[in-house]
């Protein structure tokens, strides 16, 4: 169980920041179409990426605790 809390906290570091560089790259391949109604980047931005960065903890302190397990 310890395992897998500890690998918990490296994806909750990790997911919000990828998620949000694949939704960024998204928007900018699709010109002003991303951030548009046309495509769903940009609600899934507003939905989903930055509440994921807002609602747990900021990045920085996970990676504090994932520092102090290795």
């Amino acid at each position: 169980a310890k395992c897998a809390m500890n690998e918990i906290k490296m994806a909750k570091a990790i997911i919000p920041t990828v998620l949000l560089n694949m939704l960024n790259k998204s928007m900018q391949v699709h010109g002003a179409a991303g951030v548009s109604g046309d495509t769903y980047s940009i609600s899934i931005y507003i939905v989903l990426g930055r509440t994921l960065r807002l609602a747990d903890r900021p990045d920085e302190i996970h990676i504090q605790q994932i520092r102090k397990l290795l």
